[in-house]
C-alpha cells in the first residue's frame, strides 16, 4: 500500500451489519416490540459485539511545519507505539528515547547538520531493530514447533516501524540535506577544479 501522507496512529471500530428480523420471524408472540424498541435492542447488539482498536493509517503532514513541534510528536507517536505493544523491551525503548533528546538537544541549539546525523542513528536504530525482529520471529516460530518457549526482549512490529521510520525521516528531510559524504565532498571538489 502506498501513500502521500504520513503514517499516524488511527482509531478504528469494525461493526456487524444486523438485519433487523421481519414481523413473525422471531417466534414471539404477536405482540412484537415497536420498531425504537427493535433498533434499541439491535444497536445494543452491535454495541456489544464491535471491536474497536488502533492501527496505522495515514495523515496529512503539518500545514505549517516547526521542527521542534514535530520531533515532540515523533517522541509522543513513539510512547503510544510502546503503549499499544508495538514497539518492547526496556533498552530498545530507553535507546530510542536517547536519540530523540539527542535530536531534541540539537534542535534546540539550531545544530542542523548534527540533528539531521542523529535522526540518520535513530532511523538506523529502528531499522536494525525491526530486521532482528523478523530474525527472531523466524527462530521463536522455529523454536515453538520443537515445543519451547523464547523470551522476547527488544522488537518492534511492522506498525511501529512504519510508524517511526517514515516520520523520522519526513522529520530529517525537513532539516535539509544534512552534511556531505567524504564521497559526495570529494566530487564536488573534484566538479569545481
Amino acid at each position: 500500500m502506498t501513500s502521500h501522507g504520513l503514517p499516524s496512529i488511527r482509531d478504528f471500530r469494525v461493526e456487524p451489519e444486523l438485519v433487523p428480523p421481519s414481523a413473525g420471524d422471531t417466534g414471539e408472540p404477536p405482540l412484537a416490540p415497536t420498531p425504537e424498541e427493535s433498533r434499541a435492542k439491535i444497536k445494543e447488539i452491535e454495541d456489544k459485539v464491535a471491536f474497536k482498536g488502533q492501527t496505522i493509517g495515514p495523515t496529512a503532514p503539518p500545514a505549517n511545519f516547526v521542527a521542534l513541534d514535530f520531533l515532540t510528536y515523533l517522541i509522543d507517536i513513539k510512547h503510544q507505539a510502546q503503549t499499544l505493544g508495538w514497539i518492547g523491551g526496556p533498552q530498545f525503548v530507553l535507546e530510542l528515547d536517547k536519540k530523540l533528546d539527542q535530536v531534541k538537544g540539537k534542535l534546540v541549539a539550531g545544530e542542523m547538520e548534527p540533528a539531521h546525523e542523529k535522526l540518520g542513528s535513530f532511523i538506523e536504530k529502528v531499522e536494525e531493530q525491526y530486521k532482528e525482529t523478523k530474525e527472531h520471529e523466524m527462530e521463536k516460530v522455529k523454536e515453538l514447533g520443537k515445543g519451547k518457549e523464547l523470551e522476547e526482549k527488544k522488537f518492534i512490529t511492522s506498525e511501529g516501524y512504519a510508524l517511526l521510520k517514515f516520520n523520522a525521516i519526513y522529520l530529517r528531510n525537513q532539516l535539509g540535506p544534512g552534511e556531505k559524504s567524504g564521497e559526495e565532498k570529494e566530487k564536488e571538489n573534484k566538479s569545481k577544479k
